[in-house]
């Protein structure tokens, strides 16, 4: 008996010698794939709500620990709002829940498409959520007191076609300047954000900014651009949309220092409504309209 495995053992290595020597390839074992990204402990997700988001959300089979598939399912991300608006609310008593002050760990929801998230007064590893690179939605909310936020780049989210931010009231740059699938843009209350430049986001088809005091606005040269809606903007003196070749709506309201609005004599605008520019006079709208 003993004799004969070690016949068809030889005979084993022989073929595979053979094989080799022929250029065939050998299959190897596969190796055991890996069950889980990372366990939900307190190092991992140092925050408490977004420790507890990922346990009573995401953990689908409870067992403690985040698994490929299960972070498949997650496309949607909202959390840290206002009473009755947070995704928490519906597996707890805790009314209100607060917000997510450090970011650390979300990061491994890779495959979150749009995100609502509630900004804090102080927050850190900011950078996890620059790894979301599958998002298409992003709106972030102030609200809860000031935020250190001063500076985001979206640029890292390639595919992002909506951006919303309401009262970070800090807020003074932002980087679109990558986000060519970028088509809705609206900036409610955005502090000391002075600069928005659009010319990259060729897009673009609304732009709505209101209660910001934006020193400069760059459209640059977009076919998209059907809408523009400033208003309560004490800062801006110059907007041109010369170049947005099909806008239909142009609405500026209340931008007491505004004294030129640039345009081109083959746009149609359908809809013009200029109230509150003291600097802009009545024949210069209709002029606008005319065209």
């Amino acid at each position: 008996m003993k004799n004969k495995k070690a016949v068809k053992l030889l005979a084993t290595i022989n073929v595979l010698a053979m094989l080799t020597m022929l250029g065939q390839p050998v299959v190897k074992a596969q190796q055991p794939k890996e069950e889980y990204l990372v366990e939900i402990n307190e190092s991992n997700f140092p925050d408490n709500l977004l420790r507890r988001y990922m346990n009573l959300v995401v953990d689908s089979n409870q067992n403690g620990k985040i698994e490929q598939d299960e972070v498949q399912k997650i496309k949607y991300l909202k959390l840290g709002e206002y009473e009755g608006e947070g995704e928490l609310e519906k597996f707890t008593n805790l009314g209100d829940e607060g917000v997510v002050r450090n970011f650390k760990g979300i990061e491994y929801l890779t495959n979150l498409e749009k995100m609502k998230i509630a900004i804090p007064t102080k927050m850190t590893n900011k950078e996890s959520l620059y790894k979301l690179t599958n998002l298409k939605s992003v709106t972030m909310l102030g609200g809860f007191g000031k935020t250190d936020l001063k500076t985001f780049d979206f640029s890292n989210y390639r595919k992002l076609n909506k951006i919303q931010i309401v009262q970070l009231n800090n807020l003074k740059k932002i980087n679109i300047s990558k986000n060519s699938n970028l088509k809705s843009f609206e900036c409610w209350a955005g502090g000391k954000l002075n600069e928005v430049d659009f010319s990259k986001c060729k897009k673009v088809s609304n732009i709505k900014i209101v209660d910001t005091n934006i020193k400069k606005i760059n459209i640059g040269k977009n076919k998209k651009l059907k809408s523009i809606t400033i208003k309560n903007d004490n800062s801006l003196k110059k907007i041109d949309i010369s170049k947005a070749g099909k806008i239909k709506s142009l609405k500026i309201v209340n931008a007491p220092k505004l004294k030129k609005i640039i345009t081109s004599k083959k746009q149609k605008i359908k809809s013009v409504i200029v109230k509150g520019c003291k600097n802009i006079k009545k024949k210069d709208i209709r002029k606008i309209k005319k065209k």
